[in-house]
C-alpha cells in the first residue's frame, strides 16, 4: 500500500503528453488568428507616416514658393516673375509643380468658381488674373497642395 501511494503521487506531478499536445494545438490556432487579423494592420501601419512625410515635403516646397513671392510681391510684374521662377526651377523626382493663370467667375448666389477660359493678362495692372500653383506628389497619388497668388495693386 505504501508503494502505491508514492506511485500515485509521482504520476500527478507534471503534464501528460495529451495535455501538452492540446496546449500547443490551441496556441497554434490562436497564433494563426493573430497573424491573419493583425498581419495586414502591421504591414500597412507605415502608410500614414509615409503620407504625412510626403505632405510635409509638399508644404515645404509651397512655403519656399511663398517666401520667394514675398520678396517680389511689390513689383508690377510679380506674378509673371513668380511663374518664370517656378517653371525655371529644377524639379524633383518626388513632386511636380504645375502653374496656371486663372480668373474667377461669380455666379448668381455669390459663389466664385474657376473660369474655364485661359487668363492671358497675368501680371498686368487691372487684370483679374491670378496664378494657381499646385505641387503634386509623384510618390503618393492624389496628394497635392494648391495656393493662389494675386498681383498686388
Amino acid at each position: 500500500m505504501n508503494a502505491q501511494s508514492s506511485f500515485s503521487k509521482h504520476g500527478k506531478k507534471g503534464f501528460t503528453l495529451i495535455e501538452v499536445i492540446v496546449t500547443l494545438l490551441i496556441a497554434a490556432i490562436l497564433g494563426t488568428f493573430l497573424v491573419t487579423f493583425m498581419g495586414t494592420a502591421v504591414t500597412k501601419s507605415v502608410e500614414p507616416v509615409s503620407r504625412s512625410k510626403q505632405l510635409y515635403e509638399l508644404q515645404q516646397v509651397m512655403e519656399n514658393i511663398k517666401s520667394t513671392y514675398l520678396t517680389m510681391a511689390d513689383a508690377t510684374n510679380a506674378l509673371t516673375r513668380l511663374n518664370a521662377f517656378i517653371t525655371g526651377s529644377p524639379g524633383s523626382s518626388s513632386y511636380t509643380i504645375v502653374t496656371k493663370s486663372i480668373s474667377f467667375n461669380q455666379d448668381a448666389s455669390g459663389n466664385y468658381t474657376e473660369s474655364s477660359n485661359v487668363c492671358s493678362g497675368l501680371g498686368s495692372s487691372g487684370s483679374n488674373c491670378v496664378l494657381k500653383v499646385t505641387v503634386s506628389s509623384n510618390v503618393t497619388p492624389g496628394l497635392s497642395v494648391t495656393e493662389v497668388f494675386t498681383q498686388r495693386p
